[in-house]
């Protein structure tokens, strides 16, 4: 395997494969701070990292990148972990890791980008390119591309694969995911010795797999955890809050209680709003349930919920909310004028703590497209755990929203932003149309069950 700066001196640079391209300020910082690291440490660098760094210092001194095919295999943070964290908490940039790495056989490329890991989830950035065919933009066709690993080992152990992931096409032969692997239920000291088998891509075997070192100090010494033992009750289910842990990454909250049981059409689905001393929501990063032994009773079940962390939290404010399966009781609001030719925000009211704030909206041939965010207690909410929907009025008939967006896959890659909701809805030369929204009703938060924590 090639580590990024002998693929670097396998290149012969021409200038003709640079361009001109704005370098924002976090993305100069950071290549500034690891440039004055390699600066310092040039005595015990070889000359490859010699070559890598001189690199460096001409892409950064000039403002250049080299163009898209270059651009892949010189990975400073990957374009994801820009969108998905980086924008969200701009702290994340101290704490990730350069991976570097490229691996090929039979046509098939995987390139190891960059990692970030805390005490509860690793988040891990590659693009795999299918030189020998189209990665086609279907679940049956990517699902292996979004998610390769065979096991993952830490330190010689193997740790669960549990997790999610989110991707997006570089073009029609290369998918760029990034990976988040739930740590909670794995005791992983700091000092992390990573071992990923990757055997199998698109019905090919072979050994893609990879080998990295991560530190993760940095982020236990401001880590913080609390048990809070806080009992909860909803429709007769109990259950308690058992202990949060806070990282300059992640927050995670633990408890036990019969929620989230899909199958039982009385349990409650149980979340929670995460805000910071700001007010700011907490981006949800994901759930689980049903974790532990059943033969103690449903009661004792575990559960866990994790949050993106806000930059520079003092304290939290833990929320619970919840639905019951199937129930169907929100009423439909009413609807106001969306002129298509004259475009401005408008802002929808569900109740007295939520609210939907449509950004944009435009026409691209025959559908109409909206943007838009949620709002509660006045902030953007980024949970999508419950996303309580708009719907569009013709003059007289109510408009279908698009729910397969493979039927559109151009207009959903095209408009799609993150941390942003968008919906698409067929309406052909229709131009009389009315924007509206629901009242929540099916979506309790229970503000009486806040619980705040400092965390300085």
């Amino acid at each position: 395997m090639k580590d990024i700066y002998e693929v670097l001196n396998d290149i012969d640079i021409d200038e003709n494969e640079f361009e001109e391209i704005f370098v924002d300020d976090i993305e100069k910082e950071r290549v500034k701070k690891n440039l004055r690291k390699s600066i310092g440490k040039k005595r015990l660098m070889n000359k490859k990292k010699i070559c890598a760094a001189a690199i460096t210092f001409v892409v950064m001194s000039s403002a250049i990148i080299a163009k898209p095919a270059l651009a892949i295999n010189i990975p400073i943070i990957g374009e994801l972990f820009k969108k998905n964290l980086v924008s969200v908490n701009k702290d994340y940039v101290n704490y990730i890791e350069t991976i570097g790495k490229t691996k090929s056989y039979k046509g098939i490329d995987v390139t190891f980008q960059s990692a970030v890991a805390d005490k509860n989830t690793l988040f891990l950035s590659f693009i795999v390119k299918n030189n020998n065919k189209e990665i086609k933009n279907d679940y049956r066709d990517y699902t292996n591309a979004i998610s390769p690993m065979k096991s993952m080992k830490i330190n010689g152990k193997y740790v669960s694969m549990s997790g999610g992931a989110s991707w997006d096409f570089i073009d029609k032969n290369t998918i760029r995911v990034l990976q988040d692997i739930d740590l909670e239920s794995d005791n992983i000291e700091d000092k992390m010795n990573v071992d990923i088998d990757i055997s199998k891509l698109f019905g090919i075997s072979g050994d893609w797999g990879v080998q990295f070192f991560m530190d993760k100090s940095k982020q236990t010494e401001k880590t913080y955890e609390k048990e809070l033992n806080v009992d909860i009750n909803i429709n007769g289910v109990k259950g308690k809050i058992s202990n949060i842990t806070v990282t300059p990454l992640t927050v995670k909250i633990e408890g036990q209680g019969h929620f989230n049981d899909m199958s039982d059409n009385n349990v409650p689905e149980l979340y929670f709003i995460v805000l910071d001393d700001k007010g700011k929501i907490l981006r949800s990063n994901g759930s689980s349930s049903c974790d532990g032994d059943i033969s103690k009773g449903k009661d004792k079940l575990k559960w866990s919920h994790r949050f993106i962390s806000n930059a520079n939290m003092s304290n939290i404010t833990i929320i619970p909310e919840y639905t019951m399966p199937n129930s169907n009781i929100s009423k439909r609001l009413s609807p106001v004028k969306l002129d298509v030719n004259n475009v401005k925000p408008i802002e929808l009211i569900n109740d007295k703590d939520r609210s939907i704030n449509i950004k944009d909206y435009f026409i691209d041939g025959d559908y109409l497209v909206v943007r838009y965010n949620e709002k509660c207690f006045g902030k953007d909410n980024l949970i999508d755990v419950f996303p309580i929907p708009i719907y569009v009025m013709s003059k007289y008939n109510k408009i279908e929203e698009i729910s397969d967006y493979q039927k559109i896959d151009t207009i959903y890659s095209k408009y799609k932003k993150p941390n942003e909701h968008m919906s698409v809805f067929k309406v052909g030369k229709e131009r009389d149309l009315m924007v509206g929204t629901y009242d929540g009703a099916d979506m309790k938060i229970l503000k009486d069950k806040a619980i705040t924590i400092k965390l300085k």
